[in-house]
């Protein structure tokens, strides 16, 4: 009885304490038939590094199952799937973490699933790389060598490696073969800018082997076949396959072949290669900048302006936070600096395939206002006449003084004269004494002059 309450108590433990959210599983699928699956099951909380028991199964027929003893808190499982012994579909992996309780007793600790697919072609995707750098998008540069390489598995690889005497890749550019090697790669230049950037060509590569491999390549790619002198070569006919665009073609794909089909659209454009800022970058306090910006490349352009304080050197890490789109390869820039300083213009520029900044060194200064000449002149002028006019006025009336002739004219007869104080006659008395003297000493006395009237 008491047994029986034990397995009840912890059955009920189990169910409450195991959960998903302890436990995490991944898998490195989709996968190619033939190839193995790695699940990875990862605690997520709970972990006091003790030693768990791992239990990974899945509902493949036959069934994988595995136990794994592990103190780490996360642990890889390899299944192989077989060619001969599995059909390509999804299927579900599973795996059941335990802890120890006591002697052989297990009690579950965390449990949970992953969905993954068997393929019959291999998975991966076609990279462009092109100046050392892998393309973040379809877009390349004219007249440029790219690097079209295939990037698969590394699990599929490894399977490729161990079971194929050789792989031959076939590649194909508009449905033109143009060109077959022993890697997953291709060095193409495109030498012209399509008209169409929404066209869609196709490219192929196909790996056939002496034993179990075919990789089957193909890449849509947006260029004209006739400005490249290939015509000459395999032409595949195109053809509508599922809703996407693909080539016919005859390369041979054996029954017992692993192959795989990948495709790209290329679109080739004209990179930025210059920029040019024109106009005055000597500004006067005040008057506004008005430069033009001019460069080259393909249409669509996204564009900012920065203004920086002092000198500045293109890093070209430079950055847009705000953009303004443009199909044109020129724009007006007017702005307004409202100090006298010294300021860089920075101007990046993005299209589909790179960015490129630009920058123009601008010098606001101050005008000194000198004051005008008439300010001066005129005044310095009337004054001096002025002046002028003194003196002279000082001279002619001292000339005038001078040769002023005074009659004495005795009326004795006047029988009314003009009443004066004191100290008016006392004043013309020391006048006339004054002029008499002067005169005195400056002309000689005569009878004609003085006292001829009284005789």
């Amino acid at each position: 009885m008491a047994l029986d309450i034990l397995f009840i108590a912890i059955f009920l433990l189990e169910a409450v304490c195991a959960s998903s959210n302890i436990v995490i599983l991944t898998n490195s699928g989709p996968a190619v038939r033939g190839s193995n699956v790695t699940f990875t099951a990862t605690i997520l909380r709970g972990y006091t590094g003790e030693e768990l028991q791992f239990i990974f199964n899945d509902d493949a027929a036959p069934e994988h199952y595995h136990t794994i003893l592990s103190t780490e808190r996360s642990v890889n499982y390899t299944a192989e799937y077989s060619k001969d012994m599995y059909e390509a579909g999804q299927y579900k992996g599973h795996v059941e973490v335990q802890r120890k309780i006591f002697f052989d007793m297990w009690l579950n600790f965390g449990r949970n699933d992953t969905a993954f697919t068997l393929t019959d072609t291999l998975n991966g995707n076609l990279v462009l790389i092109q100046n050392e750098t892998e393309r973040p998008n379809s877009f390349v540069a004219v007249g440029k060598s790219v690097t079209h390489f295939v990037r698969i598995p590394d699990s599929e690889l490894k399977f490729l490696t161990a079971n194929s005497s050789s792989i031959v890749t076939h590649w194909l550019i508009d449905c033109v073969l143009v060109d077959t090697t022993t890697d997953f790669a291709l060095n193409y230049t495109y030498d012209d800018v399509m008209a169409k950037p929404t066209t869609s060509k196709e490219l192929i590569t196909s790996t056939p082997t002496t034993l179990s491999n075919l990789t089957d390549t193909s890449t849509s790619v947006s260029h004209k076949v006739a400005k490249r002198a290939i015509s000459n070569r395999t032409v595949m006919k195109p053809q509508k396959d599922g809703g996407s665009y693909t080539c016919r073609h005859n390369i041979p794909i054996g029954k017992n072949y692993t192959y795989g089909r990948f495709q790209q659209s290329i679109k080739v454009r004209e990179p930025i290669s210059t920029v040019n800022i024109s106009g005055m970058d000597w500004l006067q306090h005040g008057d506004l900048l008005n430069m033009v910006v001019k460069y080259t490349g393909s249409p669509p352009f996204d564009y900012c302006i920065q203004y920086k304080l002092g000198d500045y050197n293109i890093t070209g890490n430079e950055t847009c936070d705000v953009k303004s789109t443009t199909i044109s390869n020129t724009f007006r820039l007017v702005h307004y600096f409202s100090d006298s300083d010294r300021h860089t213009v920075v101007v990046v520029l993005e299209n589909e395939i790179g960015k490129k900044a630009a920058r123009a060194t601008i010098n606001i200064y101050k005008v000194t206002v000198h004051p005008q000449l008439s300010v001066i002149v005129v005044p310095v002028f009337f004054c001096s006449i002025a002046v002028i006019l003194v003196v002279f006025g000082i001279a002619y009336y001292q000339h005038r003084s001078r040769h002023t002739v005074e009659v004495a004219d005795f009326d004795f007869g006047q029988a009314h004269l003009d009443y004066k104080t004191f100290t008016e006659r006392l004043r013309d008395s020391f006048s006339n004494a004054f002029n008499f003297r002067k005169r005195d000493d400056t002309e000689a006395l005569t009878s004609n002059t003085r006292y001829d009237s009284m005789t």
